[in-house]
């Protein structure tokens, strides 16, 4: 029987999403060096400033999830939490270079500003929060071990969150909807369950990529 649930778990937890994710990688960092090639004011810059890294930062913590199933592997799960950390560390300093130019934007240049844009645009300052618990949860050792997964499991709820709000607001603008038909649709258990299904290999590669072991090695 552990046999089978070790099985269900290193391919349904770890392999199967990470897998998703290297195709979600792959297509968009296609999209954006395609957009890089076609565009004459596309810059790299742009570049740092799409799902990239982000896609990045969750495609090595899936990594990082699948070597730490195997005790001989464990060390090199580290080196590529490592390498997700310094990635989420250049996202976090994109997301506060981009909530302080959207706040000086919007109270000192546009006196009219939208209080629900601003409050969109603030994800990235969440988001900023969600990257900063994978960073410890990833540096902290193992023995802390209810630490890191108090960690991993808020940040996983809080890109949930984000990305949640994010179909409900593409959702809102694809469609002519009245406010009562999005209020009753971001409470449907439906609408709740595909988003869960749909960022499922994520939130397994963030929970899994950041968690601890019990093996301990230094």
């Amino acid at each position: 029987m552990k046999k089978v649930l070790k099985y269900l778990d290193f391919t349904f937890l770890r392999l199967i999403p990470t897998l998703f994710l290297i195709l979600v990688f792959y297509s968009v960092l296609r999209d954006e060096l395609q957009a890089l090639n076609r565009i004459e004011n596309y810059s790299l810059q742009n570049l740092f400033h799409s799902a990239t890294l982000t896609m990045l930062t969750f495609l090595l913590l899936g990594i990082a999830s699948i070597f730490k199933r195997f005790d001989k592997t464990i060390k090199f799960s580290k080196f590529v939490q490592y390498f997700a950390c310094a990635v989420a560390v250049i996202q976090m300093v994109i997301y506060a270079l981009e909530v302080i130019g959207i706040l000086n934007f919007l109270f000192r240049w546009y006196d009219g500003y939208d209080l629900f844009y601003l409050l969109y645009s603030l994800k990235d300052a969440i988001a900023f929060l969600a990257f900063l618990m994978i960073v410890l949860s990833c540096f902290l050792k193992d023995k802390f071990f209810k630490t890191k997964w108090i960690l991993a499991i808020l940040s996983t709820v809080i890109f949930f969150a984000i990305y949640f709000c994010d179909a409900l607001y593409m959702r809102s603008m694809c469609s002519a909807i009245s406010f009562r038909t999005w209020f009753h649709a971001a409470f449907s258990l439906r609408f709740l369950i595909n988003s869960i299904l749909l960022y499922f290999p994520i939130f397994a590669a963030i929970i899994l990529g950041s968690a601890p072991v019990k093996q301990n090695v230094d």
